[in-house]
């Protein structure tokens, strides 16, 4: 079977994605996996543009192939229709399924950006009629997880009723019961992972560096720790796309010792052997669709303390939800942060975790998608 995976946004979780995806399936079913890209920025542009380009080199590949593949895999910051109707006439037919990284109707509007009014407005009339035209289009829908399955028909239901479109309300319901969930696999480790207790006592960031990802609350929560336990240490790593937010250069600034590795890990193993120096995963976004830095580190032996919303109840087992989840972050956050990073979890806790962790191996996540795409084509 030949696939063409369509990634207009080529850096972060959807390079990780296409990468994993392709790997897999070509290793495990012998499938052709081809990929068309445009680089990860401009992502406003990417909605409304993508689709032109995306599709004249598409074509233009095929046509030079003299094939055509069995199957589209669109991803969410590309209009399908609009990228099925620009195609070559004989590819126009090829079926589409549309995996959504995210929707951009729910990202939290920064209020220090001076235009948030117009981004309100454009998140609140224009982003919905976009992400319902992909909906509309695709022969497949396929999410992340269920909390962004339930966001994406959420937002879309609340739009459409607003303007009275009962029929297509319909049609969505209809379109949320067929829809299913893949997640992003995760590649296994290796090698024995560092044992809890023989690691520093150390607080990890692995986050963009960006508003949504609540680096003010995570920088309160440690500002409070390093007083208590001055012996206690910080690792600041992950993607710094724009700025560094100034709580963190605060906390660099009165806490030079504690703060022992401070920016991005350029190189991947640099980055993996670095989680094995951490114990504790403080959480503090206010935006998450599937939570796949949550989900590396926690792979790498770090314990998360996440909040009681967004994508983070459904990564760890019901049974670990009073221990690992809070509702506020004043004395319950602290509290918990504390409690794990003396006592780390019981043999029975760490083997729940790691188990519900064994949903996202790379090859249970390509069975289903050798399902589907069977199904599909």
């Amino acid at each position: 079977m030949r696939i063409c995976l369509i990634e207009a946004y080529d850096t972060g979780s959807h390079r990780y994605f296409y990468q994993g995806l392709k790997s897999t399936l070509e290793e495990e079913y012998n499938y052709t996996v081809d990929v068309m890209t445009l680089p990860g920025r401009h992502w406003r542009s990417r909605l409304q543009k993508s689709h032109m380009t995306l599709a004249r080199e598409t074509s233009f590949f095929y046509e030079k192939e003299a094939s055509h593949p069995d199957a589209f895999i669109v991803t969410s910051l590309t209009d399908g229709a609009a990228f099925r109707g620009l195609l070559a006439p004989s590819l126009r037919s090829v079926p589409i399924i549309h995996y959504m990284h995210e929707n951009q109707m729910s990202y939290p509007i920064n209020p220090s950006n001076l235009s948030h009014k117009n981004q309100e407005l454009f998140q609140q009339h224009i982003l919905p009629a976009y992400h319902l035209n992909q909906a509309m289009a695709a022969d497949k829908l396929v999410f992340n997880s269920h909390f962004h399955l339930e966001d994406f028909f959420c937002h879309l239901d609340s739009f459409l009723k607003e303007h009275s479109e009962k029929s297509l309300r319909e049609k969505c319901l209809l379109m949320k019961e067929e829809a299913l969930v893949i997640p992003i696999g995760l590649p296994w480790p290796k090698d024995p992972l560092t044992p809890f207790h023989d690691r520093p006592k150390r607080l990890l960031w692995n986050h963009r560096w960006e508003y949504d990802k609540g680096p003010q609350e995570f920088s309160t929560l440690i500002e409070r720790v390093l007083k208590q336990h001055p012996q206690w240490q910080v690792s600041l790593i992950g993607e710094i796309r724009v700025e560094v937010p100034e709580a963190f250069t605060s906390l660099q600034k009165n806490f030079p010792e504690n703060v022992v590795q401070f920016g991005r890990l350029e190189k991947r193993q640099d980055y993996l052997n670095h989680l094995q120096l951490c114990r504790v995963l403080p959480v503090t976004s206010h935006h998450d669709f599937l939570g796949l830095a949550v989900l590396e580190a926690m792979l790498y032996g770090v314990i998360p303390i996440l909040p009681k919303r967004l994508i983070y109840p459904e990564l760890i087992p019901q049974e670990l939800h009073d221990t690992l989840l809070y509702k506020d972050e004043g004395v319950e956050f602290y509290e918990k942060v504390h409690r794990v990073m003396d006592d780390g979890l019981s043999k029975e806790q760490e083997n729940l975790l790691r188990e519900s962790l064994a949903l996202y191996k790379w090859n249970k996540i390509a069975l289903q998608w050798q399902k589907l795409l069977e199904e599909v084509c």
